[in-house]
């Protein structure tokens, strides 16, 4: 199996040394070696002479990024030509993609068996961990789900020049990565890109609520497209976005696998879908009177008034809404994150946190509010956490901000 972290290489692994924001691979290609690597890929020539004396099998490169997408590409091709009947899902959207994936990886393990559904793991969607999810897949595969996340224009033609699609999924589009993208109408064009991934009659299921996402789409010549407008509801969900992500996911499952509508509905309904993706909208029991609901993976404007309306629709006496900065907001960050908090106070949030750089600066015009405190960092907002969940009172509490804020370590820290 192809690794990128060193800690995790079994015998028999194959290490990818990766040249990484916070670590560089190449540091630890000894550490891989002693934990019993057969193989390593890199790309530091000071550390060739060290390898070439240790006998194991490698792979010096220009870019192992580079060279992990070309092993995947081909590997990929020859799954393909062994076992033509394997289908590839592509998932993308600025927000419901991680979701729609792990729904329908149960929905497919389910109906074909765990041994033959490769799904990608966390968030792989970019061009280290998709190469990764695509190197697991064996003979076997049936189903490989890809998830396609993109920071800049280019990033899904990459992906999919990896892995041809046998069918997409189009989520929806909002002002996620805006700083990079320059507008909205952007990101909505590089995610219909998907389209230009699927071979030949491939099929894209996608939102048919959104405009822009639409008129995005109407630009390809692809026949096979179905829009979903109305939402399935699901039994065990608490929120409207999750039962119309769920609804794409069984949809594809219906179209491009051939599971039967009625038998993706009936098991979703059958099963606890509570923590189906970790951190998105995850109720968590604190003590008999309190309740954290864990949404803190990311977040963008849609997806955190979406879940301010799950905190409301809740039975609780008090409703905290603890809100960290939503990174690369663009050019109306302010204004989205002040939007935000009035919406929340406007519902009926009891109080308001926050904490973040970027909502420092927005507490000035909510500074006379009782009802909204800023913290200076997140050691502080916990303590101050601890004393709310030391109540008698029915208490709930949703956590949501951009994935940099570590908001799933101050919920960790409440335990």
């Amino acid at each position: 199996m192809y690794k990128i972290d060193s800690r995790q290489i079994l015998p028999g692994d194959i290490f990818v040394a990766i040249n990484g924001e916070n670590s560089n691979g190449n540091d630890y290609i000894e550490d891989a070696i002693k934990l019993g690597g057969t193989k390593i890929i890199f790309d530091d020539p000071t550390k060739l002479a060290y390898v070439m004396s240790t006998g194991v099998a490698y792979d010096m490169t220009d870019n192992s990024v580079d060279r992990l997408g070309e092993l995947a590409k081909i590997h990929i091709q020859k799954q393909k030509d062994l076992n033509p009947d394997l289908k590839v899902i592509g998932i993308t959207g600025s927000v419901g993609k991680t979701t729609i994936k792990d729904t329908l990886a149960k929905i497919s393990r389910e109906y074909f068996g765990d041994e033959n559904v490769v799904a990608a793991k966390n968030s792989f969607n970019n061009d280290i961990g998709l190469p990764l999810t695509v190197l697991e897949s064996t003979e076997s595969t049936k189903v490989l789900i890809l998830e396609m996340g993109s920071d800049h224009m280019g990033d899904i033609k990459k992906l999919t020049d990896i892995a041809g699609l046998d069918a997409a999924v189009i989520s929806e589009v909002a002002g996620s990565h805006l700083e990079k993208f320059g507008s909205i109408e952007n990101i909505a064009k590089e995610k219909a890109s998907i389209i230009n991934g699927l071979y030949e009659d491939g099929l894209v299921v996608f939102n048919g609520n959104n405009k822009l996402l639409l008129d995005a789409i109407a630009v390809h010549n692809n026949s096979n497209k179905h829009s979903i407008n109305t939402a399935i509801k699901f039994k065990n969900t608490t929120a409207k976005h999750q039962d119309f992500n769920m609804t794409l996911a069984v949809k594809v499952a219906e179209l491009a696998l051939n599971i039967p509508n009625d038998f993706s509905v009936d098991f979703l309904n059958s099963i606890d879908l509570n923590g189906l993706t970790p951190h998105r909208l995850e109720f968590k029991k604190y003590n008999s009177n309190a309740t954290l609901i864990d949404d803190s993976y990311n977040a963008n404007e849609i997806s955190t008034l979406a879940a301010l309306d799950v905190l409301m629709n809740q039975n609780s006496e008090n409703y905290y809404f603890v809100f960290g900065d939503i990174l690369e907001a663009g050019s109306e960050s302010k204004k989205i994150h002040e939007s935000i908090i009035d919406y929340a106070l406007k519902i009926g949030a009891t109080r308001v946190f926050t904490v973040g750089d970027i909502l420092n600066d927005v507490y000035i015009s909510f500074a006379d509010s009782k009802d909204v405190t800023h913290f200076e960092n997140n050691e502080a907002l916990q303590n101050e956490l601890k004393k709310v969940l030391d109540t008698t009172e029915k208490t709930l509490i949703l956590f949501k901000a951009s994935n940099g804020i570590k908001l799933y370590e101050v919920i960790d820290g409440l335990k």
